[in-house]
């Protein structure tokens, strides 16, 4: 709990010392509170034992603080946000853990005609338990850099030419063969109708090395070409996708191809109702598992403003992940699992300040192997202030 005191004071601190910026600078500051209570924290069959000192079920509370600021000179932007997070276990103490994230960038224009930007991320994050070991904490650290170069964003013709770097490194011993760094580029050539329609031709070249190359885990290059559109067919519906292929290329190993891309619809019944149906089918960031997967998700959600002050929004959604034969041990037994999941959120905001969020969600995995299914619920309230 003394984590949680010091986030509070540093929300007062940093408060003040941001309601002296410079007029022209622009800055918000947020700090939430949360409790919630899961059933099955660590996403694990009924059979599992867990090891002493381990509960099945626990309270989490968490403490977030969170700041933005940014600047305009000339045509050139600037912008820095970061925040810090604190999570408390009731049970499970030794998966207590404080988190953090901060992205700075810059966004500008160069000569009459090319727009850039350049962004800076590192954070740290636990790991989802459902990757990881039953007790297992492992803190995800990430750094990236996005550089990129467009023409301006107006013109019917529209292109871009983008650079990305990542690196991932585990903080647990057992997920040390999973760090990684990523180098790729990526281009871009659209086409933008006077009503907002787009059409886009996507190619993006990826390098991917793993620091510990293991049998599941091998260093290989992406290739990804997509052809993207967007098209709002109304003042209340709107439809958009991309459809493309992706190829993974092996030294010392067959090379793999797969159709990836997405589609999605959003309807708004009234101007108080609206839902939305999506499917996409992609592949997992490389770094977090030791098997290659690639997810089909299907979600459909719906949102409510009840009133001016009230809203409720709903979400179904069901999630196969279909392993890729790299290891024997992991495409023999895992095959394909599917993931059902609904969320329902109830939300309060009686002043244009604060925020009140009661939520609960339900999840269960159905696999070929028992022991990697698991059925769960969570229940939580959440408060927040923005200054």
């Amino acid at each position: 709990m003394r984590n949680l005191f010091v986030i509070c004071m540093m929300a007062g601190y940093a408060s003040s010392a941001l309601a002296n910026q410079q007029q022209g600078d622009s800055w918000s500051l947020t700090t939430n509170i949360g409790q919630s209570f899961d059933d099955n924290i660590f996403r694990i069959n009924d059979d599992t034992r867990l090891g002493d000192g381990l509960s099945r079920s626990d309270w989490l509370t968490s403490m977030n603080l969170g700041a933005r600021w940014g600047t305009t000179l000339s045509r050139q932007q600037l912008f820095l946000a970061g925040g810090v997070n604190r999570q408390e276990y009731a049970n499970n103490d030794g998966m207590s853990n404080t988190s953090h994230q901060t992205t700075a960038g810059w966004n500008g224009v160069i000569g009459p005609w090319l727009h850039s930007g350049l962004q800076l991320s590192e954070s740290s994050q636990l790991g989802s338990f459902e990757d990881v070991a039953a007790g297992t904490r492992d803190m995800r650290n990430q750094r990236s850099v996005d550089l990129s170069f467009s023409n301006p964003p107006d013109r019917r013709i529209q292109t871009e030419l983008r650079g990305v770097a990542r690196t991932v490194r585990h903080s647990s011993a057992l997920y040390e063969a999973l760090d990684v760094d990523e180098l790729g580029w990526g281009a871009t050539l659209g086409y933008r109708t006077a009503r907002g329609s787009q059409l886009r031709l996507m190619w993006q070249d990826k390098q991917i090395t793993y620091r510990q190359p293991t049998t599941s885990g091998q260093d290989n290059r992406q290739l990804k070409l997509t052809l993207g559109w967007s098209w709002p067919v109304s003042d209340r519906l709107d439809l958009q996708g991309q459809v493309g292929r992706m190829v993974w290329l092996y030294d010392d190993r067959d090379d793999k191809q797969f159709l990836v891309g997405s589609l999605g619809v959003r309807y708004a019944l009234s101007d108080k109702s609206s839902f939305g149906l999506r499917w996409s089918r992609q592949e997992a960031p490389a770094g977090e598992r030791y098997e290659s997967v690639i997810n089909n998700t299907y979600s459909l959600n719906w949102k409510w403003q009840w009133t001016p002050v009230w809203s409720l929004n709903q979400s179904v959604s069901r999630s196969e992940a279909d392993y890729q034969e790299a290891a024997p041990s992991s495409s023999t037994l895992l095959g394909n699992e599917k993931t059902y999941g609904y969320q329902a959120t109830l939300t309060w905001h009686p002043a244009r300040n604060w925020t009140s969020r009661f939520s609960w969600k339900w999840g269960s995995r159905q696999s070929q192997l028992h022991s990697r299914e698991y059925d769960y619920q969570n229940a939580g309230v959440n408060l927040s202030y923005t200054f």
